[in-house]
């Protein structure tokens, strides 16, 4: 799977669970998962957590990251709700 189909399905699956405004950032084997500050606490819940990480790996991923800094909207202002399409 290339880096851009990853970044779909990865977005795809975290909006599946609940997840509205989300972002994937793929670097190689690893994904950046930033998300708004309000939304961190999900991911200290042990079971979610690596229910979420078992799939994320699933894409083929060898390394999950939360990015610690608080999600910012893209320069249009607002979050898509869904996931653009790859071109």
């Amino acid at each position: 799977m290339d880096a851009d189909h990853r970044r779909v399905a990865c977005e795809e699956l975290l909006r599946r669970n609940g997840f509205s405004r989300c972002r994937i950032l793929v670097q190689g084997g690893m994904v950046r998962i930033q998300l708004p500050q309000e939304e961190f606490a999900r991911f200290f819940d042990t079971a979610f957590r690596e229910r979420i990480v078992e799939s994320l790996k699933a894409t083929g991923v060898v390394f999950v990251s939360l990015d610690l800094d608080e999600l910012t909207p893209p320069s249009g202002g607002e979050f898509p709700t869904t996931t653009p399409p790859m071109k």
